[in-house]
């Protein structure tokens, strides 16, 4: 009975991810401003975690906590991140663009961080997982594939088998932009 519930839970938080993925809300957009991206610009090392908040999107109601979306920062204007249709490299200013509100997170030292972007380029075109469920199929959401990314990093160079630790939500594991930034792996050392 309480997979079932589960099950029917996880059916309607996929529905409703899929169809407010696309909607955007009519709001005052508050923008970073020059002075902060200046600031977030001078602070930014490759391997280091964007955590990002854009207000007027549906999609944010199905995501818990404050921040929204994360992606890896992977050198020469460039970040990596999950968004539909599916995973990619990206320009780090069509993140900017858009964003309201955003964090830096750093884990470990430069080499931990450029290991981490070798292991993240593995995500690229995997189709994008409403679910936001870590598992080991072949779909990602933006913070599972630096989640999967600092672990593969951690073990190889640390010996570490479980650097970062999903949470457990409805029973699954998962783990949102939001642990990644409160991680105590990670620093902030950034924040708008």
């Amino acid at each position: 009975m309480k997979k079932t519930y589960f099950r029917a839970v996880r059916w309607c938080i996929n529905i409703l991810a899929r169809t407010l993925s696309s909607v955007r809300l009519p709001y005052t957009r508050k923008k970073l401003s020059y002075d902060v991206v200046v600031r977030m610009l001078a602070v930014l090392k490759v391997g280091d975690v964007i955590v990002t908040r854009t207000l007027g999107e549906a999609s944010s109601v199905a995501i818990p906590k404050y921040w929204k979306h994360s992606a890896m920062y992977v050198g020469e204007g460039r970040i990596f991140h999950a968004v539909v249709p599916k995973a990619k490299f990206d320009y780090l200013a069509n993140l900017i663009l858009r964003t309201d509100f955003a964090a830096i997170v750093r884990f470990g030292d430069d080499a931990l961080g450029q290991r981490a972007v070798q292991h993240i380029s593995d995500y690229e075109g995997v189709p994008y997982d409403t679910k936001m469920v870590l598992r080991k199929d072949r779909t990602v959401f933006c913070s599972e594939a630096i989640f999967h990314a600092l672990n593969k990093a951690a073990k190889a160079m640390l010996s570490i088998d479980e650097f970062l630790k999903p949470k457990r939500v409805l029973g699954y594991p998962t783990f949102t932009p939001n642990d990644l930034f409160e991680s105590e792996e990670g620093e902030v050392v950034f924040k708008s």
